[in-house]
């Protein structure tokens, strides 16, 4: 099975344009990394652009770790590091920015003293 590596711009396409085409075509790719016929590869750091980009559109933080935790929940997507992402989508439900929720997950898991900004 080919794997495709895929940037956080698919999903905001995705969850934003009103382009019809453009919809049709990223639903086609969405249809065959659910039918098994490719995986997509999203890595740590463009998941964290992409919770950022979604932080600007979206004022509600719930709402952005709903988008967040649609995108974990994507069948044959492989996301690196998915275990901290998923405890970080559980701490923005309680009202956490990504940048804040990830550090309260992060720091722990990792046995660090602090964060140096």
């Amino acid at each position: 099975m080919k794997t495709y590596l895929v940037f956080p711009e698919l999903f905001i396409r995705y969850f934003f344009s009103k382009d019809e085409k453009v919809l049709n075509r990223i639903e086609g790719i969405f249809k065959k990394v659910e039918a098994g016929k490719i995986k997509l590869l999203l890595t740590e750091g463009l998941f964290f652009l992409l919770a950022i980009e979604l932080e600007k559109r979206i004022a509600k933080k719930r709402d952005v770790a709903d988008y967040l935790e649609s995108i974990l929940n994507i069948h044959n997507l492989k996301i690196r590091n998915e275990i901290i992402l998923r405890e970080t989508v559980g701490e923005m439900r309680k009202g956490k920015g990504f940048i804040a929720a990830y550090r309260s997950v992060a720091v722990p898991l990792l046995s660090l003293n602090g964060v140096y900004n």
